[in-house]
């Protein structure tokens, strides 16, 4: 059980709270609170913490906190799906042990699974890209290197084991948000679905379905990892400068991860971190390097055919959530509006290109 009292927004972060729950080096005297990512990130709110410290103390200029959504509907759902808990957990368990994350300073949730709060450091050295833009071919490849190495680490091995607080793909929270779905589907057959292509209604009558299948398939399958689920752009930071044997990019937001197949990822960057036009130009280079560097970690037993065919069966998984997320997921600005519309339209369009509706059931 948790004794710690979380601030319900950045802004009541104070001076006492940082110095009785985070080591940062000297006593800090005042914090400064900046809302970041605003139409970035849909479930957590995410602010700069600027510190001033005692005189002749030092420590770190700045921190990020990370904190339940602002918007009461995007906490429920974070709640009913474990994700607030899941990355506590990440930080506290993995994260130490994983290059290219953020050094957490502090990670702590309630009983509840609503509130909770997260000190780590501030990567603003870092380059931020913009997902709704699209992604270059370069930084896809820095990102698709990140996810095979990670997805090598924890390749159906001792150390998967280990993340007792992974859930598998087939958790019944997952499982349940077909019914939920379902429940809302009149909604987006009243919005996105008008605007999808013949093929992408078809398909759409019947993703819940198939998503499904997907899941309870994945999850019997040997080929386990930890797979981030949520690997798009907007997750990533680029640090173009890094130093030799660091990497170049660090991966954020852990929320949604869970065991399953690393394929998953790799449509899941594919199907919206990109415009059509780079999507169709960069899958196949992609999906080859991606195979290459899994199996020069050591990873074997794993045909490209077969990893082929995973791929283009997970983008139905992430156009589905693509579709729940346009009605379960409220956001609060334009460039929400533009990064659902993203993940909808191009996540949809990828799965007919790639003649993933054969999947569908």
């Amino acid at each position: 059980m948790s004794t710690v009292q979380h601030p319900d927004v950045a802004t009541a972060i104070t001076p006492a709270w940082i110095n009785e729950h985070c080591r940062l080096g000297g006593t800090v005297v005042a914090v400064e609170a900046e809302t970041i990512g605003e139409g970035v990130g849909l479930m957590a709110a995410l602010a700069r913490l600027r510190l001033t410290y005692a005189d002749g103390e030092t420590g770190p200029a700045s921190v990020i906190a990370k904190l339940p959504a602002a918007i009461e509907q995007s906490r429920q759902v974070a709640t009913m799906f474990g994700f607030y808990e899941r990355e506590v957990s990440f930080y506290r368990e993995a994260a130490p042990t994983i290059d290219n994350v953020a050094n957490a300073h502090f990670a702590d949730i309630d009983d509840t699974g609503s509130s909770f709060v997260i000190v780590m450091d501030d990567l603003s050295h870092c380059r931020t890209p913009d997902q709704v833009a699209g992604c270059s071919p370069e930084d896809a490849a820095a990102i698709i290197d990140a996810a095979a190495d990670l997805h090598a680490r924890y390749w159906a091995n001792e150390a998967l084991d280990g993340l007792t607080w992974l859930p598998r793909v087939d958790n019944e929270r997952y499982i349940g948000a077909i019914p939920s779905y379902v429940g809302m589907r009149p909604a987006f057959e009243a919005g996105r679905y008008q605007q999808l292509s013949e093929v992408g209604r078809r398909v759409a009558d019947r993703i819940a379905e198939s998503s499904e299948r997907m899941m309870l398939d994945f999850a019997d399958r040997p080929e386990l990892t930890m797979a981030h689920y949520d690997l798009r752009l907007d997750n990533i930071l680029f640090h173009d400068d890094a130093p030799a044997g660091r990497p170049p990019v660090y991966i954020l937001d852990w929320q949604l991860s869970v065991k399953t197949l690393g394929a998953f990822d790799v449509a899941y960057f594919l199907g919206w971190s990109m415009t059509d036009e780079v999507r169709r130009q960069l899958t196949e280079p992609l999906m080859r390097r991606y195979h290459d560097r899994l199996t020069g970690n050591g990873v074997t037993g794993y045909s490209y055919q077969r990893f082929e065919d995973d791929v283009r069966r997970s983008m139905i998984g992430v156009a589905f959530m693509g579709a729940y997320a346009s009605v379960a997921v409220p956001v609060a600005n334009e460039r929400g509006e533009q990064l659902v519309d993203a993940y909808v339209f191009r996540s949809f369009r990828a799965l007919e290109e790639m003649d993933a509706q054969e999947f569908v059931a």
